[in-house]
């Protein structure tokens, strides 16, 4: 359902954002892999969706740091 969800409204959202150069602010910064991806891989909800594409795209929210956001693609590789 969450991955439905994401691909229907979030991921369209996001697209359109970041093809617009947008500044994207994340409300929760999560400091481990554990908070977003679980034990078997699986992503935590929609905010780990969010995270994965912006990370994929290469797109760093302003206000995380470029060491924050090396950890983050880290997490999705």
């Amino acid at each position: 359902m969450i991955v439905l969800h994401f691909e229907l409204y979030n991921k369209p959202f996001l697209e359109a954002a970041v093809k617009r150069n947008d500044d994207i602010i994340i409300a929760t910064k999560h400091k481990s892999k554990s908070d977003v991806i679980d034990a078997s891989g699986n992503l935590k909800g929609m905010y780990a969706h969010e995270l994965k594409y912006l990370s994929q795209n290469n797109y760093k929210p302003i206000n995380v740091s470029e060491s924050e956001c090396e950890t983050i693609k880290a997490w999705f590789k």
